[in-house]
């Protein structure tokens, strides 16, 4: 049982920075839109 828990811990640290990282590439990603939708209407005008 210890063991399953400690397995389960370390899962869950993972996991966690799996998210952390994917939070991060989602808001570089919401950037990079957010600068090229600028560039577009930049070019509209």
């Amino acid at each position: 049982m210890k063991e399953k828990i400690e397995i389960l811990e370390k899962e869950s640290e993972e996991l966690k920075s799996v998210i952390a990282e994917n939070k991060f590439f989602h808001y570089e990603l919401n950037l990079l839109k957010a600068s090229v939708l600028a560039i577009l209407k930049n070019h509209q005008q």
